[in-house]
């Protein structure tokens, strides 16, 4: 990956950052959060011989993330939001996705040690506007992380439907205005870097 797709990655998800009125106990995580997701996407370098052969794509924006407490204790998250996409050369390119997950826990947020490895089921519809038209294309991915006290900025990888690819990297923030869900509001940013 080129030093300028990880910068212009970086720039990105500093600008959607900065956009957003937060408190400047999160403000200040900007630009930590900005470096975290630079140095995540340095990793998908190193994702495989097939995803290298592609190009990257690398998508930020935002959305809402409800995660409420079942009835037998564990939480449900369920995410839904939309992003846009840098991809030299293929013309404008938006993401939406929506997911599906559950966790026993919520690390810190619930009196708990750790959130457990952790994967919600994500359908992520891309478009691109180019001079050709528009076209659409679905991916269903595989959001996870390893086991995690849940802070405010956690890192996640991108694997294809199968579990077995690879596909990326990213970073989530959810905890927004300084609060543990489900209090504040129900919202996160994400970015990610992914094979195209």
């Amino acid at each position: 990956m080129s030093v300028e797709v990880i910068c212009s990655v970086a720039v990105i998800w500093s600008r959607a950052m900065l956009s957003i009125s937060l408190p400047s106990t999160i403000g200040r995580l900007v630009p930590r959060v900005a470096l975290t997701l630079a140095a995540v996407a340095g990793l998908v370098v190193g994702v495989g011989p097939g995803a290298q052969a592609r190009t990257q794509l690398a998508c930020s924006g935002g959305g809402g993330l409800t995660i409420d407490k079942q009835l037998d204790g564990t939480y449900r998250w369920a995410s839904v939001g939309a992003a846009s996409c840098n991809n030299p050369g293929s013309g404008v390119q938006f993401a939406n996705f929506t997911g599906i997950g559950q966790t026993s826990s919520l690390g810190f947020c619930s009196g708990a040690a750790a959130v457990d490895a952790f994967s919600m089921n994500v359908d992520v519809t891309f478009t691109t506007v180019n001079s050709e038209g528009t076209t659409t294309r679905v991916e269903h991915q595989v959001w996870s992380f390893p086991a995690t006290t849940f802070p405010i900025a956690t890192a996640f990888t991108i694997s294809g439907a199968d579990g077995g690819s690879t596909l990326g990297t990213g970073t989530i923030v959810t905890h927004i205005a300084g609060k543990c869900p489900p209090q504040g509001q129900p919202s996160m940013q994400v970015a990610w870097v992914q094979a195209s």
